[in-house]
């Protein structure tokens, strides 16, 4: 199976439509994302305009993202959204 690690976004949705564009074309049959998806600038405004139902499933998300890949280990703490 053909997987995608992305990451670190930062809220530039161009460069984003590019790669999930690359990813279609390779075939790629599942995508992770690893986090970091709004950039700091945007990331009071998220604040601002996220329910609060939302905000309450993101904080039940994981704190650290761990993978194993052939043997290669993937440690990533995530932010938390107060």
């Amino acid at each position: 199976m053909k997987i995608a690690l992305i990451s670190d976004i930062h809220s530039n949705y161009i460069a984003l439509c590019s790669v999930i564009e690359d990813i279609e074309r390779q075939g790629i049959e599942q995508i992770f994302c690893l986090g970091e998806l709004m950039g700091e600038i945007s990331f009071d405004w998220t604040l601002k305009h996220t329910s609060k139902e939302n905000k309450e499933w993101m904080k039940d998300l994981p704190k650290e993202i761990r993978l194993n890949i052939n043997g290669e280990k993937l440690q990533r703490e995530r932010r938390r959204m107060e």
